[in-house]
């Protein structure tokens, strides 16, 4: 026999002290590949939760945008359509949308407020949430000036702030934030 096919006692296998080694190494590559993963969940988690809280935000301010712009809709003079109610957190106006003389028809009489941390739409088929997570929700109204006006009569464009703050799992929540200048365009014509 050669002397390389021959294995002296004590090589047939791992000892302790390499079986530790082997165990050490392998719980630093799980423990590596597990960090990875939790950071890349957090960061699927928070992305989607920012495009579904900017998709949310945008929708529901596009929504309040066009029925602002449809405030005073009243083209038989017959409606006495316009802005009902003006406060910081709530608007109530009403327009003539299908033209029959009143505004008592469905989308006609639309109320938007803050409650709690949601935005309701109400018109007189009921109420529903518009948006939630709201942190923020207020509106400044401006006469033919441009001029900060509380007097229902005289307004002639809205400004709308909202701010949202969407939970986004083990991360910080997502927050958002957006702000803009509406023409009454069927007031004060």
């Amino acid at each position: 026999m050669s002397d390389r096919c021959i294995k002296s006692r004590g090589q047939d296998g791992l000892t302790i002290v390499e079986l530790m080694v082997v165990l050490a190494i392998m719980s630093i590559v799980a423990g590596a590949a597990y960090s990875i993963f939790a950071s890349l969940s957090r960061s699927y988690t928070t992305q989607n939760v920012t495009a579904k809280s900017q998709l949310g935000l945008r929708i529901g301010v596009d929504t309040i945008v066009r029925d602002i712009r449809m405030a005073g809709l009243d083209p038989l003079n017959s409606a006495d359509a316009g802005i009902v109610m003006a406060t910081p957190t709530a608007i109530q106006f009403t327009s003539d949308k299908n033209l029959d003389g009143d505004v008592d028809d469905p989308a006609e009489d639309i109320t938007y407020e803050l409650n709690g941390d949601a935005v309701l739409f109400t018109d007189n088929q009921g109420a529903a949430t518009l948006m939630d997570h709201v942190t923020d929700f207020s509106f400044t109204y401006y006469d033919s000036a441009g001029s900060i006006t509380t007097i229902v009569e005289n307004i002639r464009s809205v400004q709308i702030s909202l701010a949202t703050s969407v939970p986004a799992g083990r991360a910080a929540p997502v927050t958002r934030q957006y702000s803009t200048r509406i023409s009454c365009r069927n007031i004060g014509l």
